[in-house]
């Protein structure tokens, strides 16, 4: 199966998370951003028309593409622009695990507002090697994590796979009797030599038996995109099944679904075969199916009924 990871990614991360690119990184801390983006665009439901139709089909691609590569790259993208409703990553329980240690250590300690924490703060077990966590007054002081934590150069001994994990960038948490959700914001994470960026949020229950993700990444014209309720199912040979919420940051939002499984055999990392159908308001729809690793086709109803036709090249 030939996917390689697309330059169009916003995250390293997130390595993939891109949203998720993956770079190498140095072993030593800093606090940059690199690569984090933010949608700021149009949430509303988008209605597909002539203006829009084969914007919208291409662009939803490059999401669905993303999300197929990190859903199928495994723990060698912990964050990703595609985690499944029924599956969280590890490196997402990691960074729970971690938040909720901190302010356990912390928990009968009466801290004052905005408190920075660093070396001596922190019980042995934490693994502490540099850097500080800034946590609200009120964080943690009950069984659920509600609030901001800042990481800065924050670096601790994660544990096995993760060895020395230095974080920067918030997580804001809100958690009630049945789910927790984390916003990460410009939320980067290093550990055996690469580095991880992301924004996004993820609402899991309170298990993290079942999560759902919203995240926000730049596509290959330099746009911001957003993939959100990302499922995906089958492999390569049978071909790939995916049900999504895409935002396209000029015309808004469309439901996405594969009509025809989508299969990839082309060099340039685009899908050799497969359909992908995404709908509007107002009854307007539209369809793309790829022809060709260099090609596509689709169609589009505005919702008079009339169904018009496009077609164009991938860029080289």
């Amino acid at each position: 199966m030939k996917i390689p990871i697309i330059s169009f990614t916003v995250l390293a991360l997130i390595s993939a998370v891109t949203i998720a690119g993956c770079s190498s990184g140095s072993n030593n801390p800093d606090n940059s951003d690199k690569g984090a983006v933010t949608y700021t665009g149009s949430t509303s439901p988008a209605a597909i028309n002539a203006a829009n139709a084969e914007e919208i089909g291409t662009s939803a691609t490059e999401g669905v593409v993303q999300a197929i590569e990190t859903e199928t790259s495994g723990d060698a993208l912990p964050f990703g622009v595609a985690i499944s409703k029924n599956s969280v990553s590890r490196l997402n329980q990691k960074l729970s695990d971690i938040t909720r240690r901190l302010i356990d250590s912390k928990r009968s300690i009466d801290l004052p507002l905005g408190i920075v924490l660093d070396g001596d703060d922190f019980p042995a077990d934490i693994g502490y090697c540099g850097g500080n966590i800034t946590i609200p007054d009120d964080f943690g002081s009950s069984s659920k994590l509600n609030g901001t934590i800042t990481y800065n150069n924050f670096c601790m001994d994660a544990g096995v796979g993760y060895g020395r994990m230095t974080i920067n960038g918030a997580i804001i948490y809100s958690q009630t009797e049945t789910h927790i959700s984390m916003t990460y914001r410009n939320l980067t994470v290093r550990y055996n030599g690469e580095t991880y960026t992301m924004n996004s949020t993820i609402t899991c229950d309170n298990s993290f038996s079942s999560c759902t993700i919203s995240s926000d990444y730049a596509g290959s014209d330099g746009s911001t995109y957003r993939m959100s309720d990302v499922s995906i199912s089958g492999n390569n040979s049978a071909g790939y099944s995916v049900d999504a919420s895409f935002c396209h940051p000029s015309y808004g939002c469309v439901s996405i679904m594969t009509t025809s499984p989508i299969t990839f055999n082309c060099e340039n990392g685009m899908p050799d075969s497969g359909t992908i159908s995404y709908t509007g308001t107002n009854g307007s729809s539209g369809t793309i199916s790829f022809d060709s690793c260099s090609g596509y086709s689709g169609t589009y109803d505005d919702g008079s009924g009339s169904i018009a036709s496009f077609s164009g090249s991938w860029p080289s």
